[in-house]
């Protein structure tokens, strides 16, 4: 996302439209605030909405209707919940992974919570970030933890030929890039494959 130009802009004198909508939303919903990753929702937002005020009520929408908010509230409840039913259905279809992935010190909530905070938005082109937002909004929080189900099944034999930090720089960024390069947007997302 960084290549759209929306973290280089001076916000002195409110010109930032990110920087403007992410203080009008921090201050509308004081219990959460600024948190690192609203920066990427807001971004991607930003790129197909011009206007700062619509773009803020999306905010609103997505963080009060799809109860998002829930994410980035203290001790983050949905995150955790969501990481909770991730590291579950690991221990059901991939324990290999897990087992791999506990053995080198790496903690299902603390590796994968980036991916639910940004909604992957943070290491995808905006067009793919865009696709992937789509399923989010169409099938809803459960589509993040089944594409996330989904690399892990494709990556299997890499993510346990790894050890220690390489591993950890891979489950965080590594594994999205290679499936986004290696698959099909479709391919990833066609979830009735993987069910």
């Amino acid at each position: 996302m960084s290549e759209l130009g929306l973290w280089r802009e001076d916000h002195h004198g409110g010109n930032n439209k990110l920087y403007n909508v992410l203080k009008a939303y921090a201050n509308y919903d004081n219990e959460v605030g600024y948190v690192q990753g609203i920066n990427y929702l807001v971004g991607l937002f930003l790129f197909y909405i011009p206007d700062e005020e619509t773009v803020f009520w999306c905010l609103l929408q997505l963080m009060q209707k799809r109860n998002w908010r829930e994410v980035y509230t203290n001790e983050f409840p949905k995150m955790r919940e969501l990481t909770r039913f991730l590291e579950h259905r690991l221990e059901q279809e991939y324990p290999q992974v897990l087992a791999h992935m506990e053995n080198n010190g790496l903690v299902v909530e603390g590796t994968f919570s980036p991916h639910f905070m940004t909604l992957f938005v943070y290491l995808t082109p905006v067009e793919i970030a865009t696709r992937l937002f789509e399923v989010f909004i169409l099938d809803g929080d459960l589509a993040i933890v089944r594409l996330l189900l989904r690399m892990i099944e494709l990556k299997q034999s890499e993510l346990l030929r790894r050890q220690d930090v390489e591993l950890q720089r891979y489950v965080l960024s590594g594994m999205i890039e290679d499936c986004v390069q290696q698959y099909s947007i479709a391919y990833l997302l066609d979830f009735e494959l993987y069910d």
